[in-house]
């Protein structure tokens, strides 16, 4: 029964929520069943905001809304939801979609990276989405301090191809903010190498909030979400141990031939353990499923076929069941093994060169093996395969993002709180 007299609360989710990558549908969905435990005298009306409207429900994510349509709220909590976000261009944002100007795109990446017109390039983008932020995933100065603005545990390991303006408003995004969290010590460590020490005075750090997945998802309710594909997997393949890879496409073609030949040395002499090749990344960038069909092929005309299953569509449901339910994971997607973590399920980075992943697991240490080496596949499935992860560690983290979790609703509270006090007024 609804509460008399109860105050409404909109509460603005900002994030990449509107492309088909694993981690990023994850953030509003984690971020929201947190809040709602947490804040009880407002009803609150969630919306979702991407770069452009989206439909992925099929793939269990948050319908969105466009970045214009939120360019006109003040006076609302906006939160901007996780990622890599910091370190990112409209150019680099909109070359995740997929588009039919595939010549104009080509330009477009000729021109900011080879020509250095870069900042030509992304203001060019931005006015395609009718917007004036110059970063994509940060408000304009007057925007920020209209609205309750939270960032919420992002990354932004590399900042250095921001222009001086795009970290202009990364400055006025931390100092305009209620609240900032980023979720490595690399991304904190960038911050303070563009705007010094004092900048820790403001930002804080807190694991990526995925890591309490778990709390939302019970193995159980993920494996009742499962799809017809994902269900009839298990049926079929209920008893069998197997490890879970994922690759992104240009990481997979880049060592193509080290990456087979380390898979089949190692499935050829382990003849008890299956493998899934799992696509954690569909969007443009990462195109995970296509190197991995490629390695499917090459596998299962030397490996019984049986051994070697890769989804032809997965949910996040799907996705993260197949990892909760696995004897290891290693990739290069950051969520994929955050997922790890939070089901505690071994797991290591896949090549040292994933920066964002291989300075989260050395932030927080939840693994013995932060990476696997890409010339040394074979010993380092082994290796994976026989360690334990670092519980007490995982416990940390997870009581981080909980208290994280009651400073938000904190902030969120007093702010609207005070913001309908004036208004009555």
């Amino acid at each position: 029964m609804e509460k008399k007299g109860i105050l409404n609360l909109n509460i603005n989710i900002l994030g990449a929520f509107d492309r088909n990558n694993y981690g990023d549908l994850l953030f509003p969905i984690v971020l929201e069943k947190h809040l709602l435990k947490r804040i009880d005298d407002f009803k609150i009306n969630f919306k979702y905001y991407g770069l452009r409207e989206s439909d992925l429900t099929e793939f269990g994510a948050k319908i969105t809304q466009s970045i214009y349509d939120l360019s006109h709220i003040n006076n609302e909590v906006i939160i901007l939801a996780g990622g890599e976000t910091l370190g990112t261009t409209w150019f680099g944002m909109d070359a995740c979609f997929p588009t039919d100007e595939k010549f104009k795109r080509i330009g477009y990446r000729i021109l900011h990276n080879k020509l250095g017109k870069s900042s030509w390039v992304n203001k060019k983008i931005m006015s395609q989405y009718s917007v004036e932020n110059i970063h994509p995933w940060l408000p304009q100065k007057s925007k920020i301090k209209s609205n309750n603005f939270i960032v919420n545990a992002v990354g932004g390991s590399d900042l250095s191809i921001l222009t001086s303006n795009e970290l202009d408003a990364v400055r006025d995004a931390i100092w305009g903010s209620k609240y900032f969290a980023v979720r490595d010590e690399q991304t904190l460590n960038s911050l303070k190498d563009v705007f010094g020490e004092e900048i820790t005075k403001k930002v804080k750090l807190v694991p990526d909030t995925v890591v309490a997945m778990d709390s939302v998802f019970s193995k159980q309710l993920l494996q009742e979400q499962l799809s017809e594909e994902a269900r009839f997997h298990f049926s079929n393949n209920n008893s069998k141990e197997y490890f879970v890879f994922q690759i992104s496409e240009k990481v997979g073609n880049a060592y193509f031939e080290k990456i087979y030949n380390g898979l089949y040395n190692y499935l050829k002499k382990n003849g008890d353990i299956d493998i899934i090749l799992l696509p954690i990344g569909r969007a443009e960038g990462h195109s995970d499923h296509r190197v991995l069909e490629r390695i499917k092929e090459k596998l299962k005309r030397e490996i019984d076929s049986k051994r070697v299953f890769l989804p032809k569509s997965n949910t996040i449901f799907d996705t993260a069941y197949y990892i909760a339910n696995s004897n290891g994971y290693t990739g290069t997607s950051l969520h994929g093994a955050i997922t790890a973590i939070a089901y505690e399920v071994p797991h290591a980075a896949f090549s040292e060169e994933i920066l964002k992943l291989v300075s989260f697991l050395k932030t927080w240490q939840t693994t013995p093996i932060i990476n696997i080496e890409v010339t040394d596949i074979e010993k380092g499935i082994n290796s994976l395969l026989g360690s334990n992860v670092k519980v007490e560690n995982i416990n940390k983290m997870k009581e981080i993002i909980s208290n994280h979790f009651d400073e938000l609703a904190q902030t969120i509270g007093d702010y609207s709180t005070k913001d309908k006090k004036e208004t009555i007024r």
